[in-house]
Formats: C-alpha cells, structure tokens, sequence
C-alpha cells in the first residue's frame, strides 16, 4: 500500500462519521434530484418519490462499497 493510500485510511478512521454524513447527504442530494426530474415530467410527487429510490438502488450497498473503497 503507497503512503497516500495509508494516509487516505487513517484519516477516513479518525473521520468516520464525517465520511458517513458526507455520503448520507450527497446520496439524499441525488434522490432529490432524480424525485425532482420526475415531477417535472409529470409525475405525481409520492410516486416520483419511489420511483427515484428503486432507480437509486440499493442504498446500503452503495454505503458498503463507499466504506470499503476509504478503509
């Protein structure tokens, strides 16, 4: 492992919930916009809603995944 990618660990270890809130936030940031871009073509708000989490994904793999490429 570089010293980079070392240093990268340490600092997601002693920044952990940092990370985690970061990528909570920007993960909300993008089912927004995709809930908004469906409203705009018409589609009722709940079902924009839930349309924008199935075509998001599974959200805890995605902060599995996050972890893993940081620590």
């Amino acid at each position: 492992m570089s010293m980079q990618g070392l240093a990268r660990r340490i600092k997601f270890l002693f920044h952990r919930e940092q990370f985690a809130n970061e990528l909570d936030e920007e993960m909300r940031l993008h089912l927004d916009l995709r809930a908004q871009r469906l409203r705009e073509r018409g589609m009722a708000p709940e079902a924009a809603r839930l349309s924008a989490r199935r075509e998001f994904g599974n959200r805890a793999a995605a902060e599995i995944a996050s972890s893993e490429a940081w620590g």
